[in-house]
């Protein structure tokens, strides 16, 4: 069977995991009774905390059954629901003022069948644009890997979290190919108006899947509110579904679903329509050509800054 329902949350994350998942579980039989095989939740859907180094020390929990009250609930739901849930969570690491912005996927039975921790990091100054200065290294720790797809009911899943968005090239080391890419979001309100919809379509286009977009809405506390639009893209680009962006007048809405069919056979006929992947695996050996070009440009600026400081820093010790 090619087609699947699929369901994805745009929900408001309080402070607490325990202010939070009151407004998650019951999604869980609504999803159930519209039979749908997978619920998508979005990045952070535990907490956005204001105070976020301590927040991890309290609430960022391991993955591990019985030591994360949060997953542990959503574990036990999915089982009831025999439905598959992938959700976006803050992880304890090995720091212990910092923790994983993590995507995990469950199963019917509540197991792990896939977790990835995000790369990029949302280190930025929007305050020119009237946007928010955010430092998430300084409270998140680097994922390091690009981890492979995961087989579910709806296809193939391939995990991305939000700042990821704008990075298109871990998208194309994913093997095998996925059916679906998920971008698990607390977007700015800066940035989503214009680059939100705009980035999803796009890597929609360059991998010819779908793209699910679970986003963050409205205010999670005084001072920090995300865009939302949850939104499903089709493997040509088209908006399949989407949900409303976050509004003055409903500073903290109820949780919402939106519900997309997917169809993988529309994967494979964009992609046999128009084999992009053939085409970059011709141009490897050249694509490999302009990035070690690229690297050596880089290190020889370098190299000749760290120079001219050093020539600097010997003049002053002279004078």
């Amino acid at each position: 069977m090619t087609k699947s329902l699929i369901a994805v949350a745009q929900v408001t994350s309080r402070p607490t995991p325990s202010e939070t998942l009151p407004h998650i579980l019951p999604l869980l039989a609504q999803v159930s009774a519209r039979n749908a095989s997978i619920l998508f939740l979005p990045e952070a859907a535990d907490y956005i905390s204001p105070t976020p180094k301590a927040a991890a020390s309290v609430h960022a929990h391991p993955l591990d059954k019985g030591k994360n009250p949060f997953l542990d609930s959503l574990r036990a739901g999915a089982k009831e629901h025999k439905l598959w849930i992938n959700v976006g969570l803050h992880e304890r690491s090995t720091d212990p003022s910092r923790c994983w912005n993590t995507s995990v996927v469950l199963d019917t039975e509540g197991k792990i069948r896939g977790v990835y921790r995000k790369v990029h990091l949302f280190d930025v100054d929007l305050q020119d644009r009237g946007g928010p200065k955010i430092l998430e290294s300084s409270t998140t720790v680097p994922g390091e890997v690009i981890v492979d797809p995961v087989q579910t009911p709806a296809g193939l899943v391939g995990l991305q979290i939000c700042y990821d968005l704008r990075f298109p090239t871990p998208p194309t080391l994913l093997y095998p190919r996925p059916h679906i890419l998920t971008y698990p979001s607390a977007f700015a309100l800066s940035t989503g108006p214009v680059h939100w919809s705009l980035l999803l379509r796009a890597r929609a286009v360059e991998q010819q899947c779908y793209v699910v977009a679970s986003a963050q809405v409205g205010e999670h506390f005084s001072g920090r509110a995300s865009w939302g639009q949850t939104l499903v893209a089709s493997p040509w680009g088209e908006i399949l579904g989407e949900l409303p962006s976050t509004s003055p007048t409903n500073r903290v809405p109820e949780a919402e679903l939106l519900f997309v069919e997917i169809d993988t056979s529309a994967v494979d006929k964009v992609r046999q329509e128009m084999p992009l992947e053939a085409s970059r695996r011709r141009a490897e050996s050249t694509y490999e050509e302009a990035r070690k070009r690229r690297l050596g440009k880089v290190e020889e600026e370098r190299s000749g800054v760290d120079t001219l400081e050093e020539r600097e820093g010997e003049q002053v010790g002279s004078i």
